[in-house]
């Protein structure tokens, strides 16, 4: 994966939690505490069903859950947004990304889980994600972006899932110019029965753009009806992917 595809989506990672939330609340405690169950829950799952359960598509959605989670934290273990732009001037040095070979695969993947040394965490998710892109190499895929960075080139998989990934939990936000009220308030009655009412569920209205939010709109960013799942189907045809899947987990 080339560094500036890691960085810009990254960069995307944190602005749809701008987009959803108003802002990035920098080192705060439970906002971190939450984020690590995130990242627990991603790292368990591509650990379980994908490298256990030996799916090719559940390893690599895995692996772009993990890096959607993971480099989130960077953020909120940054003080402030200038701090948190220098983390990513660790990956300009390839003496700063950690060595990753079939023999610790599993545990730095599994070191992410409580690894809070912000100059840490992108260089290690980067150094992972991109030997991922090493044992597929022999995959690129033809990008139909217009965004200027992927424009007429060829995507590794890490990249194209990724990008699958960021446009999935895009749909999580409504348009809200697209919406008459009525029609954002039945999405909103309809999140709330989805959910079972559970979440205290409030819309919170930010930049053009509703989401809906657990608890009272500070905690989890749910799925409405416009949520549409990542399109990964393709990702079972990688038969590279099979490397992860003969690995030990424990």
């Amino acid at each position: 994966m080339r560094i500036e595809s890691f960085i810009y989506e990254a960069q995307q990672v944190a602005l749809f939690n701008i987009t959803s939330r108003f802002f990035i609340d920098f080192m705060n405690e439970d906002k971190i505490k939450n984020q690590y169950d995130f990242i627990i829950e991603e790292v368990n799952e591509t650990l379980k069903k994908g490298i256990d359960l030996k799916s090719r598509q559940e390893f690599i959605d895995g692996m772009a859950d993990v890096f959607v989670t993971s480099s989130f934290a960077s953020a909120l273990l940054s003080l402030n947004p200038i701090e948190y732009a220098q983390t990513y001037s660790n990956l300009q040095f390839k003496e700063k990304l950690p060595i990753v070979n079939e023999d610790n695969f599993v545990a730095l993947l599994k070191n992410l889980r409580e690894l809070k040394d912000k100059d840490k965490i992108l260089p290690q998710l980067y150094a992972l994600v991109n030997f991922v892109d090493e044992k597929t190499a022999d995959y690129l895929y033809e990008s139909n972006s217009e965004e200027y960075l992927y424009k007429n080139k060829n995507l590794t998989v890490m990249e194209k899932a990724i990008i699958e990934v960021r446009k999935s939990n895009f749909s999580k936000s409504i348009i809200e110019k697209d919406f008459s009220p009525e029609q954002i308030d039945y999405m909103h009655k309809e999140v709330i029965n989805k959910y079972h009412e559970r979440h205290n569920i409030q819309p919170v209205k930010n930049l053009g753009y509703i989401t809906f939010l657990s608890d009272n709109g500070i905690g989890k960013i749910l799925k409405p009806d416009t949520f549409k799942e990542p399109d990964l189907e393709w990702t079972n045809d990688v038969s590279d992917v099979d490397f992860f899947l003969n690995l030990k987990t424990d």
